[in-house]
């Protein structure tokens, strides 16, 4: 049998393309003094959650982007995933830390592979 190879968990896919018709709305905010992940109304909307709270999401970090997967949608997924509240925050000191991921605001970018890309506002042309 021939093996199939693996795809990284974190491939987020390129290149980026700023969702225009989403705008700035639909975002993750990184609360880096209280360790937590707020997910906007909109990004619960656009990820399929604007109702059904709690939720899992699996959160990854690369090239200073924010990635989130339905861990349905990802085989590759052996951690555990993220649990957003009905309030939709999720504790995440340790990924914040661990990873060295910056407070702020993450607007919504692309979809590919299955992830949800988040990029830095400060990224995104005014």
């Amino acid at each position: 049998m021939a093996q199939t190879e693996r795809k990284s968990l974190y491939d987020f896919g390129q290149p980026f393309n700023f969702d225009e018709t989403v705008g700035r709305e639909a975002y993750v905010f990184v609360d880096e003094r209280n360790g937590r992940l707020y997910l906007s109304s909109e990004a619960a909307r656009k990820l399929g959650h604007d109702d059904g709270f709690p939720f899992n999401m699996h959160v990854a970090f690369k090239d200073g982007n924010i990635g989130l997967t339905k861990p349905t949608e990802n085989v590759w997924a052996d951690k555990r995933p993220a649990r957003f509240d009905k309030r939709r925050y999720a504790s995440a000191r340790t990924f914040i830390k661990k990873l060295g991921v910056p407070g702020g605001k993450y607007v919504y970018d692309s979809y590919g592979n299955n992830w949800f890309v988040f990029r830095p506002e400060k990224d995104v042309r005014p």
